[in-house]
């Protein structure tokens, strides 16, 4: 009985059963669940590490302009830089001073209008009723007043830039009340100019320009 020849080691193998034989030229197939890479292309990077440069996008808390940045579209505040923590307070104390100069207000109303207490109809008015409507004026105005500090005080250090345009009409407007003002009252325009200042420097810009970022949801 003939034993059937064996082909040489050199020789390729037959292909197995439903494949098809390899082209020539053309590489072996990888094993199974292996990919070999192309010519000139380089590995993808292992599990973990950081992707190509190309296209990056940046990690959560990426830091912008100095002030720590927040996710996009989530509208999280960034950090607050000092000068606006130090406006914020300068602005409550203002707000604060408004009332305290509430009586010093009242009696140098009351030196300016002595002997002129007439209506403008000609008809006098008691000294007791003047007294009673100046002091409600000094104090609904000074309430108002005080209302307006806080709430441009609060808006201020969330970064609200309305709230820091608001202020400064308020800046501009109380200059015009420094001659023949009480000391407190001057203390007050003086606190919430500053304040102003403040939150006009570089860092004060960063900190609203990032905020107003970080609400509307890109960088």
């Amino acid at each position: 009985m003939s034993t059937p020849p064996v082909p040489p080691e050199n020789e390729p193998q037959p292909p197995q059963y439903g494949q098809n034989p390899p082209q020539y030229g053309q590489q072996q197939p990888p094993a199974y669940g292996q990919n070999p890479p192309q010519y000139g292309q380089q590995q993808p990077p292992a599990y973990g590490q950081g992707p190509s440069p190309y296209g990056q996008i940046p990690p959560y808390g990426q830091q912008y302009g100095g002030y720590q940045g927040a996710p996009m579209g989530t509208g999280k505040p960034v950090e607050r830089p000092r000068e606006v923590n130090i406006a914020f307070w300068l602005i409550v104390a203002a707000g604060v001073l408004s009332l305290i100069a509430i009586p010093f207000n009242i009696a140098a109303a009351r030196q300016l209008s002595q002997g002129q207490l007439t209506t403008s109809n000609g008809q006098s008015i008691s000294p007791e009723t003047f007294n009673s409507m100046l002091t409600g004026v000094a104090v609904v105005t000074a309430i108002i007043i005080a209302a307006l500090y806080a709430l441009v005080a609060v808006f201020v250090r969330r970064g609200a830039n309305w709230a820091r345009i608001l202020g400064t009409v308020f800046a501009a407007i109380s200059l015009l009340s420094l001659i023949g003002s009480t000391l407190p009252t001057v203390l007050q325009v003086l606190l919430g100019v500053a304040a102003i200042v403040l939150l006009y420097l570089r860092p004060s810009n960063e900190f609203f320009a990032a905020r107003k970022r970080a609400k509307l949801g890109h960088y």
